[in-house]
């Protein structure tokens, strides 16, 4: 991943230990590393919900079936399907980060613009 090991290629390989660099910091924090692991935990929470709704629609749609059978249960596209929950719960954090980090900056400005006018 270094870019000194990827010569080839060191712009990507620069992109991906910065990824890693900045991964490992967060982990390294306690408070960010327990918000991760919930977030994780969460999407399996999430994705095995999904997994026994897809059952019972299946089981609806079919009553002769006993046991349904849905793309999860291959433990490969669980882990897909996981990874997915996962960077999808983080996209979102993230997202809600940046609009209450957007907000706080517009209420900034609104102040700094009424202390201006009130001068």
């Amino acid at each position: 991943m270094h870019r000194l090991n990827n010569p080839n290629d060191q712009e990507r390989a620069q992109r991906a230990f910065d990824a890693l660099s900045k991964a490992y910091k967060v982990l390294e924090d306690e408070k960010s590393r327990t918000k991760a692991l919930e977030i994780v935990e969460e999407a399996k929470y999430k994705l095995n919900k999904e997994i026994q709704e897809k059952r019972k629609r299946l089981k609806q749609q079919n009553p002769s079936r006993k046991d349904p059978r849905v793309d999860e249960d291959d433990p490969e596209k669980f882990k897909q399907s996981l990874r997915v929950m996962i960077m999808k719960l983080f996209a979102e954090q993230e997202r809600k980060r940046r609009m209450l980090q957007d907000k706080i900056q517009e209420e900034k400005k609104r102040q700094r613009e009424e202390e201006i006018e009130q001068q």
